[in-house]
């Protein structure tokens, strides 16, 4: 056994994701069947990549920054949810980016990760406060009747991807990883290039039909 299977094999990690994957199963047993069969999913997934993960070290940042990009290429926002019932629709990309920002600010905390801007600190600086200025002086404007969260939805929206882009920085630290994060968003939008061309031959969009192959999708 090599030093780096060994490392891998003595890292909690394998323990953590293994038991999210239960945490996730037993509160989708409190939903409907249809969440119940998402959980099941999410268990089976969270027993596989543990079971990878001790044998080799795939739970890295870049592999985890490369999920989300595939997440959002392949799966359309705004067009697909999970069964579960909250005040607003519960999208696979925005469970991806909660779960990687609360492991990026554990990270930030334990020292484990750099806080990074690549030098646009003040750039993104003035950013967030001219959206929260302009949403603070606008609201009854920004707002409509009936809808008075519709402009602080819209900025909270602006600042996750803020909040992405500090993620993105301090986890690409290396050319190389930089490099397979640009390959997997050329693989990506290849797909969906394929995709579109497929769609103006048959007129059929294949992103249409992702809740009848993918279990656990609703639109």
């Amino acid at each position: 056994m090599t030093a780096h299977t060994q490392s891998a094999a003595r890292s909690p990690a394998p323990i953590l994701v293994a038991g999210l994957g239960v945490v996730i199963f037993a509160i989708c047993l409190t939903q409907t069947p249809e969440t119940a069969a998402v959980g099941a999913l999410a268990l089976a997934a969270a027993f596989l990549v543990a079971l990878a993960q001790t044998s080799r070290d795939i739970l890295s940042w870049p592999n985890a920054i490369a999920c989300l990009v595939l997440i959002i290429w392949l799966i359309p926002i705004k067009l697909y949810r999970l069964p579960v019932s909250l005040p607003f629709n519960l999208e696979v990309y925005r469970i991806a980016v909660l779960l990687l920002v609360v492991a990026f600010l554990i990270g930030i905390f334990l020292g484990l990760l750099p806080f990074s801007t690549a030098g646009h600190g003040w750039a993104l600086l003035a950013l967030a406060g001219v959206a929260i200025t302009s949403q603070m002086i606008n609201w009854a404007e920004l707002s409509p009747p009936g809808e008075p969260a519709a402009a602080l939805k819209a900025v909270s929206y602006f600042i996750s991807f803020v909040v992405i882009f500090l993620l993105i920085t301090a986890a690409i630290s290396k050319l190389d990883d930089a490099r397979r994060l640009i390959s997997v968003l050329v693989v990506g939008g290849t797909v969906v290039a394929a995709a579109a061309l497929y769609e103006s031959w048959t007129g059929t969009n294949v992103f249409d039909s992702l809740d009848t192959w993918v279990p656990g999708l609703v639109k």
